[in-house]
């Protein structure tokens, strides 16, 4: 247990990927922000899902059945390793701003061409990966591109200077016993890494009511504090609008503009609970 618990900075950055994909430009920008952030006083700075390149809201578009190949191509194509050059990139980057960082990626894996992994990575201010996290299960439609992730991907909480940080995507806070796995752990800060769901009229689709109470309820149960990413895509890159913090209730906060950083105060003054 911490002798101390002391407040803190954290930065739910909720932003556009670099579109068309492409991994280096929003490596830059992810880095750019990073700065920014660690400018701002944030300790932790946390992106949405798969945030490099892109989360593959094509998919839900049904309409052009043609364009599915080549956009999973173009996927796998700007997808990134872990390790490799660009979380260098990335760790240099929380070096310089002295943050930790929860990315989502799209990530491929060296010699076996076209698998990918729905995956976050975790990077510490001294600039070295700290670990990752696979999605075990991915959901509906996810699962004709994304492999499902290892059972050791759920040791994903860890001791830090600010606290015990865990993460989990999308609707794995859905999942009682993926849950349950972290609160075991003793976790006391959790980023929550959501894609943003577009809305696709007619009838239109929004989950921003499951992200709400996702994110309450896991705050609530596992008696931590919760940092909400959700992505952002500018309306002129997609042929449907697309879920805004601002769709998101007030007590998240709001997007002033696709490069705001939402830096919000956390009190981490913790009691200790029996899991």
């Amino acid at each position: 247990m911490m002798e101390e618990y002391k407040k803190f900075k954290v930065a739910a950055v909720q932003a556009s990927p670099v579109l068309p994909m492409n991994m280096k430009a929003t490596i830059d920008k992810a880095c750019t922000l990073i700065e920014e952030a660690g400018k701002n006083g944030a300790q932790l700075v946390v992106f949405p899902e798969t945030f490099v390149p892109m989360y593959p809201n094509w998919s839900i578009d049904l309409q052009n059945p043609t364009e599915w190949a080549k956009n999973l191509f173009h996927l796998t194509k700007q997808a990134l390793e872990i390790p490799a050059r660009e979380t260098e990139i990335l760790g240099k980057a929380t070096k310089k701003a002295g943050v930790y960082l929860c990315l989502g990626v799209n990530e491929k894996v060296k010699k076996y061409d076209g698998m990918l992994f729905n995956s976050l990575v975790f990077i510490g201010p001294d600039g070295g990966i700290i670990g990752k996290h696979g999605k075990l299960l991915p959901s509906n439609r996810e699962k004709v591109f994304w492999h499902r992730g290892d059972g050791a991907d759920l040791k994903t909480v860890y001791e830090t200077h600010l606290g015990r940080v865990g993460g989990l995507i999308c609707y794995e806070h859905l999942q009682p016993l993926l849950k349950y796995a972290l609160y075991a752990q003793g976790e006391q800060v959790r980023c929550a890494c959501w894609p943003g769901w577009p809305h696709y009229p007619p009838p239109g689709r929004s989950n921003k009511h499951v992200i709400d109470v996702a994110t309450r309820s896991y705050a609530l149960e596992g008696q931590c504090f919760v940092i909400l990413s959700s992505l952002y895509v500018p309306k002129e890159m997609e042929q449907k609008d697309p879920i805004t913090l601002d769709d998101l209730p007030s007590s998240i906060g709001r997007m002033a503009s696709q490069f705001d950083d939402l830096i919000r105060k956390v009190d981490a003054l913790i009691e200790k609970i029996t899991k």
